[in-house]
């Protein structure tokens, strides 16, 4: 029978101990998005991105016990579903009420509308959310 030798001891312990901490910070990072109305601050291409249109905010809420987003496109009310695993993000089914609305603020939401919709991942720094998808990147502050 082998011995075990207190250095393998210890970094079972250490590997256990930061597998629990990176666990610990993707659920904290769920529980950020939740209970918050978010403000569209900026969107598009990540190298590009557009300061959101000041006459009307964009809003963006998630509900975690129903699963569900919602919020104001700038132009139109719209809810959707989300999925949150770790990091990753998913938001599909979105819809929304059909009012046509005044440039440029109906060009952004419907941008937001397709970035939210193609959404990959997250992030939550402080006071401010990055979602970053497919087709562009959100970032949005606390209200």
């Amino acid at each position: 029978m082998k011995r075990i030798r207190l250095f393998e001891i210890i970094g079972l312990l250490i590997l256990l101990s930061l597998t629990g901490v990176a666990c610990a910070s993707s659920v904290g990072n769920e529980d950020e998005l939740a209970g918050v109305t978010w403000v569209l601050k900026s969107y598009g291409d990540p190298d590009a991105l557009k300061t959101a249109v000041a006459e009307r905010e964009t809003t963006l809420s998630f509900n975690k016990e129903t699963g569900k987003v919602g919020g104001n496109g700038g132009v139109n009310t719209y809810s959707g579903d989300y999925d949150v695993d770790g990091d990753k993000l998913t938001v599909s089914s979105i819809v929304s009420t059909k009012i046509a609305g005044p440039e440029p603020l109906q060009s952004q939401e419907n941008t937001f509308f397709r970035i939210l919709q193609s959404a990959q991942t997250y992030d939550v720094d402080d006071q401010e959310l990055t979602i970053t998808g497919t087709d562009g990147v959100l970032v949005l502050t606390k209200k």
